[in-house]
């Protein structure tokens, strides 16, 4: 097991990675055979898991890791209360309080970059309970701020089965990227109403008008 018991530094527990392991991550850039490096890296302890995100390659690490332990309950809770609320909401939605997980690559990539601001070498979760009722829990998983010390191993997949990888991976980031084109304009049209105040589906539909009624009695302003 990679992920032990947490060790308690300066308020925090922390997941100690030590030099010499051996980590997976999927790429979902490839070039020549070799994975495109990112700012940082999300990655887990087995290859399977990996193969969810793109080519599989192993990573082994050249120093030892100090990586914060999101699902120790007070070392979350101590996050959360200094977090701005952006990054509570995040905390509170996609990383469950530290028992259940649901990744929204957006949002777990704000809220990496926020960690990695206060000086962390990353964050580290065992396996937990995935939000979504019926899929199985959620890999364990490893989000490094500085990935020079990770160093790249080669993938055993053959150069027709990394195509076959990168064209599932380029469809699925098309489908995200639909999606939240989709989500941008939903919450940019507000809702429209008629003078009535009835709700016109797509701000459509024929507009009512009011004839102004000519006032009973008039008054006279004196002088």
């Amino acid at each position: 097991m990679i992920l032990k018991t947490p060790v308690p530094y300066d308020a925090f527990h922390f997941y100690i990675v030590p030099k010499g392991t051996t980590l997976y991550r999927g790429f979902p850039r490839v070039r020549d055979g070799k994975p495109v490096r990112d700012d940082f890296h999300f990655v887990t302890t087995h290859k399977e898991a990996a193969s969810k995100y793109g080519v599989p390659f192993p990573l082994v690490t050249d120093r030892e890791y100090k990586l914060v332990a999101l699902d120790h309950k007070e070392t979350l809770d101590l996050l959360y209360a200094s977090a701005p609320p952006p990054i509570q909401r995040i905390l509170d939605e996609n990383y469950g309080h530290g028992t259940i997980r649901n990744s929204v690559f957006d949002n777990d990539v704000q809220f990496s970059k926020y960690l990695c601001t206060l000086g962390h070498d990353g964050y580290a979760t065992r396996k937990m309970e995935n939000r979504d009722a019926g899929r199985p829990d959620f890999h364990e998983e490893l989000m490094f701020c500085d990935t020079s010390h990770l160093q790249i191993g080669e993938t055993d997949l053959t150069d027709s089965q990394i195509e076959q990888v990168m064209l599932r991976m380029r469809e699925k980031e098309h489908a995200r990227q639909l999606k939240k084109s989709r989500k941008r304009k939903t919450s940019r049209s507000p809702p429209k109403f008629t003078l009535d105040g009835f709700k016109t589906p797509g701000g459509g539909g024929r507009r009512k008008t009011r004839r102004l009624m000519k006032p009973l009695f008039t008054t006279t302003r004196s002088a």
